[in-house]
């Protein structure tokens, strides 16, 4: 894991240590968990780089092709 810091206004920590305490979760573990649905809500954990095939051109994007199917 890497270390990342995170700075926050006087609201947000405090929502965030009352969070960790009502939950006995550590602080860390809350900033990783609201990463991770940022992260789902905007897509970024789908959008990687198509792997490359033996003929050399990336693969198709597959959401795309699939964009509207079965509506």
């Amino acid at each position: 894991m890497k270390k990342t810091s995170v700075y926050l206004d006087e609201p947000r920590r405090t929502r965030l240590a009352m969070t960790s305490e009502r939950t006995s979760r550590s602080q860390s573990d809350l900033i990783k968990e609201g990463v991770d649905l940022v992260v789902e809500r905007y897509g970024g954990g789908r959008r990687m780089m198509a792997p490359v095939v033996r003929s050399g051109r990336p693969l198709p994007d597959i959401d795309a092709l699939l964009e509207g199917f079965g509506e």
